[in-house]
């Protein structure tokens, strides 16, 4: 890679993240994981759980989407974001 593709850093005031997977794979802990790492950059966070719409659903389905979507800013996040 030359320089001529080296690519530049955007930074945003505000951006949202979703982790999204089945139930059970652990999407809502590595959200939790990312949303407390940003936190002690020194960034406002705000996180909704994703949680799944039925107890044991067919697997890859969106009724088994479970995560977290999380909103970083670099004070506080506009609220409420709209699910």
């Amino acid at each position: 890679m030359s320089i001529a593709d080296a690519k530049t850093a955007v930074t945003l005031d505000e951006h949202i993240v979703e982790v999204i997977s089945d139930s059970g794979e652990g999407a809502q802990r590595c959200g939790q994981s990312l949303g407390a790492i940003a936190a002690q950059m020194g960034n406002g966070i705000w996180t909704v759980e994703i949680i799944p719409a039925e107890i044991q659903p067919p697997a890859r389905s969106i009724a088994g989407a479970s995560g977290v979507r999380i909103s970083a800013a670099r004070s506080v996040p506009h609220l409420p974001i709209k699910c």
